[in-house]
């Protein structure tokens, strides 16, 4: 890949960006850095270099508490590539098409253990802004709106559209969390923005200035969603709150 070099060193094989060789001496897999992110599986922290603040993404398979879900990791990256490379590579397309996304340093193999670092982005994360008066957050939803249209008119679908994963900067949207982004074909671009469009009303906080629904609704708008596209409204309603009772669940599971 242009602007990366290729490195092996310590067991591990590693693609760092051109000027970012100070975090091949960084502690990338040993836990240094502020935690952000801890599950079994994976972790994220927080880690301050000398060229600037980085976040730090460890996947850990063997971490993965379902057996089906450890076996799927295992074969998606048979099939498609480790998940710290795809990572890599969907940042790379992502900011070829003039959608932001953190900048992507280094991506890197060892074991059964893999990392992925970005740099810190800019911007003001939505779910802070949509604690600020009324006109504010009305103001953030549409701009967030018109950057998921972006996103999905490039035909891309986020793996995981929440406005905790979403940066406002200005007009622009910073998308977070890319690890299930990916280019899809024509013919499902209409299932994905559906999911993209339930994660991120789902996800909508209440007690805000703005209700769940008022939110939700303003967002839509601002989408200007196709009616040919989606099921009626009722129906739509009935998938978010669904989504929201299976997210419950899945944290009570934990």
């Amino acid at each position: 890949m242009d602007g990366f070099l290729t490195v092996e060193k310590d067991g591990a094989r590693l693609v760092v960006r051109d000027g970012w060789e100070c975090l091949l001496d960084a502690a990338l897999w040993d836990g240094a850095g502020e935690a952000v992110v801890a599950y079994p599986d994976r972790t994220v922290r927080r880690l301050a270099t000398a060229q600037g603040t980085v976040f730090v993404k460890v996947f850990r398979p063997d971490g993965i508490p379902s057996l089906w879900k450890r076996l799927r990791h295992t074969l998606r990256d048979a099939l498609c590539g480790q998940a710290a490379l795809r990572l890599l590579n969907i940042h790379a397309e992502l900011e070829a098409a003039g959608l932001a996304c953190p900048q992507a340093l280094l991506a890197g193999v060892r074991g059964d253990e893999q990392v992925f670092v970005t740099r810190e982005a800019n911007g003001l994360p939505m779910s802070q802004a949509m604690k600020l008066d009324q006109n504010a957050a009305r103001k953030a939803l549409a701009t967030a709106a018109r950057g998921v249209r972006r996103l999905h008119d490039a035909g891309f679908v986020h793996g995981d559209c929440i406005p905790g994963n979403l940066l406002l900067d200005g007009e622009t949207v910073c998308f977070l969390d890319n690890d299930r982004t990916a280019r899809i074909s024509f013919w499902s671009l209409p299932r994905g923005r559906r999911r993209n469009l339930i994660q991120f009303c789902s996800r909508l906080p209440e007690g805000n200035p703005l209700s769940a629904e008022e939110a939700a609704r303003a967002f839509l708008e601002a989408y200007d969603v196709d009616p040919m596209d989606y099921l009626p409204a009722i129906h739509f309603r009935r998938e978010v709150l669904a989504a929201q009772r299976r997210r419950r669940l899945a944290a009570r599971s934990k």
